[in-house]
């Protein structure tokens, strides 16, 4: 099965165990193939960049998640301009060059915090539809 993490299920991870990394522990052993794109990579060097973080452990972080996923090459898809928000159009872009089954992100609702939610995504690209997740931080 294949399962595409957004850059906030590794941030998460990384700067609060919890839900997040219980989440990446049971893909890995389950053997699932995970998939990253290098534009999420960079979202997670940034991120972690911004709260203080050393460039050299920033550094090892992102080889670890490049050596546990496989890295997609996005190609710019204008029919996903029908994303949850504009600025995430490269995650469903990296699920679809990825062919995956699994879209797991981490979102934030205004006010309250991670949200929890699951929907359907129908892929338009005449490809199988991939379920979306999204996780609620512990």
């Amino acid at each position: 099965m294949k399962v595409l993490f957004d850059s906030n299920i590794y941030v998460s991870r990384i700067l609060h165990g919890g839900l997040p990394a219980q989440v990446l522990k049971v893909a890995t052993q389950a053997g699932l193939t995970l998939y990253v794109s290098e534009t999420i990579l960079e979202e997670v060097r940034d991120v972690l960049g911004r709260h203080g973080i050393r460039a050299s452990l920033v550094g090892a972080l992102v080889r670890e998640i490049g050596r546990s996923a496989r890295t997609v090459k996005i190609h710019r898809q204008k029919f996903w301009e029908v994303s949850l928000t504009k600025e995430d159009n490269y995650i469903l872009e990296a699920a679809v060059a990825a062919n995956a089954d699994y879209l797991v992100r981490g979102v934030s609702e205004p006010g309250r915090g991670r949200a929890d939610a699951t929907q359907d995504c129908g892929r338009t690209d005449g490809g199988i539809p991939f379920r979306h997740h999204a996780l609620q931080a512990a």
